[in-house]
């Protein structure tokens, strides 16, 4: 009976250990998916930024004499 029970609490045991290593296994699989998630924001707001400097070098460059138009504003 001592035999039974010993390999009952060692196969409890290692159960926990498995249920550890997994547990730890997700979370490292959740945090990688989430720096994923994180890189693709900021390289498409990057897109975005670049994509706007783009569009007012172009404006910039096609009509020079209005390249800052007065609004009230300026401080300068």
């Amino acid at each position: 009976m001592s035999w039974l029970s010993a390999l009952a609490a060692l196969a409890k045991v290692l159960a926990a250990v498995l249920d550890a290593a997994r547990d730890a296994q997700m979370r490292g699989a959740g945090r990688a998916e989430a720096m994923a998630e994180a890189s693709t924001h900021a390289l498409e707001l990057i897109r975005k930024a670049r994509d706007a400097r783009r569009a007012a070098a172009a404006d910039a460059a096609a009509d020079p004499s209005r390249l800052r138009d007065d609004d009230g504003f300026r401080r300068d």
